[in-house]
């Protein structure tokens, strides 16, 4: 099932609460399926749950999301981001979309690091349910189609 993504995969890096708000969402909705999903954490007991759970593929080397995701997640603390995006960053290209979920952080710090379409997304935890809101804010380079 390709659901809405169009056959890409969404990947997430950061497998704690909302990230995994966020892919209870996605598949409660029908959106994509497992094996749509990519997730990476610094916790192997999270990523033993997310697989468990979910059945999504859950590693944690981060290059792997990046390398294989056309969506990519950062669902990451608002302090760990910019180590994160050193060292991810420069292997992101320019048909990537980044979704940041980092409370505090600036779409224009995002831009810095990854020549990619950045999207500024603020979700509160009631996505797990499919209850919740979300803020967004994008970058001039992010299409009509992408927003879809």
């Amino acid at each position: 099932m390709n659901g809405k993504l169009n056959g890409q995969k969404i990947g997430f890096i950061g497998g704690g609460m909302m990230g995994e708000a966020l892919i209870a969402g996605l598949l409660r909705s029908g959106a994509c399926s497992a094996a749509d999903i990519m997730a990476s954490d610094v916790s192997n007991t999270r990523l033993e749950h997310l697989r468990a759970k979910y059945g999504v593929s859950a590693e944690n080397d981060n290059m792997r999301i990046v390398g294989k995701c056309g969506i990519i997640v950062l669902a990451v603390k608002p302090q760990t981001l910019p180590d994160l995006l050193r060292d991810v960053g420069p292997s992101v290209h320019g048909d990537v979309i980044v979704v940041s979920i980092a409370a505090g952080v600036k779409i224009a710090s995002l831009t810095w690091y990854a020549k990619a379409k950045v999207v500024r997304a603020m979700p509160n935890i009631c996505a797990q349910v499919g209850e919740g809101i979300t803020a967004l804010s994008h970058t001039p380079n992010v299409t009509a189609a992408d927003q879809a």
